[in-house]
């Protein structure tokens, strides 16, 4: 019987798809586990707190800790596994791109090349010899090539800076044009608030991390699906770019839900402004997770 392979489209399809449930299981069963965690310190209290007044900072600390080795472990569990399946399911950068292409021509040219008799080779020899010396004799000093890097236009810079600005503005304008920290602090504020706070704040540090995932595995989801769709480029890509958005959204309503943030409309709105920022930083993830952490916080 022979073999059944899948295509490569089919392979990006299933992979993302994994990544996604993967990365879902990983995001709600793990504040479950925390909990418990959190309860072991609670013995560790001082003369200004009692026992389990700390119980909110240890939850969100152990969350964000335990996400955060999820993630790491994750990324290079995908990395192992594509190289030992030999498949590239995200698109290679441009630089290594043509390092590999450089690789595989030389590889190409030395299987061309005919077998040389040894006088050939103690010519070459003679002459590689003598090319070093002279080399060594003068030096010279030539510049490292950098890769090139895609900078971005104009038109995407302006357009994510009203992006983060509106978000911005729009919180501002619920709260009073207020810290936004300070607010949910609250005003008459006690040191276990502070620490409680932090705690929070951690764990919603690494969720930027996951929303950041989410968005990649989708987009690589909804492209691999409608790669051999039947309709026009343009099409492809508003139909990508909408399953994405539905995608995130249903993740942020379960955010503001399981979070109960006051501010519910506007976190989803906010959702919504994450998959734009991601597509104008041309999918750049570290650059989306630090201006989703910006917008998230401020």
């Amino acid at each position: 019987m022979e073999k059944k392979t899948l295509s490569k489209n089919k392979t990006v399809v299933l992979w993302n798809l994994a990544r996604l449930v993967v990365y879902m299981l990983a995001i709600l069963l793990t504040p479950f586990l925390a909990k418990p965690i959190a309860i072991l310190f609670d013995p560790v209290v001082s003369d200004w707190w009692q026992r389990g007044d700390l119980r909110v900072f240890y939850t969100g600390l152990a969350t964000a800790f335990l996400w955060l080795g999820e993630i790491i472990g994750l990324f290079f569990l995908d990395r192992h596994l594509q190289k030992k399946f030999n498949v590239q399911i995200d698109p290679a950068k441009p630089h290594a791109a043509r390092r590999k292409a450089g690789a595989a021509s030389k590889q190409t040219e030395q299987a061309e090349q005919p077998a040389q008799t040894e006088q050939e080779q103690e010519a070459a020899a003679t002459v590689e010899n003598t090319a070093e010396n002279a080399e060594k004799a003068t030096p010279v000093k030539s510049a490292p090539q950098k890769p090139k890097t895609q900078l971005l236009g104009w038109d995407r810079i302006i357009a994510i800076f009203l992006i983060c600005v509106a978000c911005v503005l729009i919180v501002s304008a619920q709260i009073g044009f207020e810290v936004k920290v300070f607010y949910e602090l609250g005003e008459r504020v006690v040191l276990i608030d502070v620490v409680n706070f932090s705690g929070t704040a951690g764990r919603d540090i690494a969720k930027c991390g996951w929303i950041v995932l989410l968005i990649k595995a989708s987009f690589g989801l909804f492209e691999g699906i409608f790669e051999e769709a039947k309709i026009n480029a343009k099409a492809k890509k508003v139909f990508v770019y909408l399953c994405v958005t539905a995608l995130i959204l249903a993740f942020g309503a379960y955010d503001v839900l399981s979070t109960q943030n006051p501010f519910a409309w506007t976190y989803l709105l906010f959702y919504v402004a994450f998959v734009a920022l991601y597509a104008l930083l041309n999918r750049a993830p570290i650059k989306s997770y630090l201006l989703i952490l910006f917008i998230y916080f401020f």
